[in-house]
């Protein structure tokens, strides 16, 4: 952040609430708050307290990342066109009248991650995440980043 000092410069995170190591700014005071989005917030503000730094824009994601691509389960089709049955049992509970007012309700019964698994058995093995423990392996990345299969058949 010392390296860009313009006004119009800013820095965000995005961290999982569930998975923050004890010692982030504010955890203990916030662990006490059972609201999932006002401990959120309150570890956002103690983050912005700690850094020290108004550019900062921290976000916590109360649920899983996932939870969000089941705002549009749609777009799973882009990369997984052979999984199409299960992105439509994907669309049908993501739907569900629970679920409507807020993506991040999805959580409440198991892990979104883990009903996108069950329903799009190909995710795993089409990743094209580099392998996270090796450093060297990201100037890579581009290139190893998987291609929009589905996208391309239809052209």
């Amino acid at each position: 952040m010392d390296d860009e000092r313009g006004s119009n410069v800013y820095f965000t995170t995005m961290f999982d609430l569930f998975g923050l190591p004890k010692d982030f700014p504010g955890y203990r005071d916030a662990m006490a708050v059972t609201n999932p989005q006002q401990r959120a917030t309150a570890l956002e503000d103690a983050t912005c307290q700690d850094i020290g730094d108004d550019r900062l824009l921290p976000y916590i994601q109360v649920h899983e990342f996932e939870a969000l691509v089941l705002v549009d389960p749609q777009e799973l089709l882009i990369q997984y066109c052979e999984d199409e049955v299960g992105v439509r049992r994907l669309e049908e509970m993501a739907k569900a009248d629970e679920f409507a007012a807020s993506p991040e309700l999805i959580n409440s019964k198991e892990a979104p991650s883990k009903r996108i698994k069950q329903e799009i058995p190909h995710l795993q093995e089409k990743s094209g995440r580099p392998d996270r423990h090796s450093s060297d392996r990201l100037a890579e990345a581009p290139r190893q980043m998987s291609t929009f299969p589905c996208v391309d058949k239809q052209a």
